[in-house]
C-alpha cells in the first residue's frame, strides 16, 4: 500500500529542518571596551620679572594659566623653590655668588597679605597656602604677586633667579 503525503507537509518539513540547522550551534567572542580619561586640568606659567633691585623693596607680578573642566574644584600650590632657606622661611633668588642670596615672597593678592605655598600637599613651603578655584572649561589667568623686601645687605651685581614648581591638585 502506498502512502501519499499532502504537498503542504512536503514543503513545510524541509523549512523546519533548515531553520534548525541555522541555529544548530553558537560561538562567543569578547568585545574589549576601553576609555582613556584625560586630565581634567592643565597648567602653564608665565615668569615673574622684578626688574632691577638696589636695596629698596620691589614688587613683581606673574601669571599662572589654569584650564579645568567645568565644575572641577582645584588648588594651585607653589613649592618653596630651588633656593629655599628654612632658617628664614623664605624663597631666595640665587646670583653669581652662592653665599649671597636675595629673599623674596609670593602672594595670591595685590595687597600682599595671602602668602602662596603648598600647605597640605608636599609642605615644602607650609607657611603659604594653595589658591582655590573652580573650573569653567575656559582658560583662567591667576595673578602671582611677588615682593623682594628692602635690605641693607650689599649683594654682588648680576642676575638673580629661582625656579618654583606650580602644581594643580584636583
Amino acid at each position: 500500500m502506498r502512502y501519499l503525503l499532502p504537498w503542504s507537509l512536503i514543503v513545510v518539513m524541509p523549512t523546519v529542518v533548515l531553520l534548525n540547522l541555522a541555529h544548530a550551534g553558537s560561538v562567543t567572542a569578547i568585545l574589549p571596551v576601553h576609555v582613556t580619561v584625560v586630565p581634567q586640568c592643565a597648567v602653564s606659567a608665565n615668569g615673574m620679572e622684578f626688574g632691577t633691585w638696589s636695596s629698596q623693596a620691589v614688587i613683581g607680578k606673574g601669571t599662572i594659566g589654569v584650564t579645568c573642566a567645568k565644575g572641577v574644584e582645584y588648588q594651585v600650590a607653589l613649592d618653596a623653590g630651588s633656593n629655599f632657606d628654612p632658617a628664614i622661611q623664605a624663597r631666595q633668588l640665587a646670583g653669581p655668588d652662592p653665599h649671597h642670596k636675595l629673599p623674596y615672597r609670593l602672594y595670591q593678592d595685590s595687597s600682599l597679605s595671602i602668602e602662596w605655598g603648598d600647605r597640605g600637599y608636599t609642605n615644602s613651603y607650609p607657611t603659604g597656602s594653595p589658591f582655590r578655584g573652580l573650573g569653567t572649561n575656559l582658560p583662567q589667568s591667576i595673578a602671582v604677586y611677588g615682593k623682594i623686601p628692602s635690605s641693607t645687605d650689599r649683594l654682588p651685581p648680576g642676575s638673580y633667579s629661582d625656579v618654583t614648581m606650580v602644581t594643580i591638585h584636583f
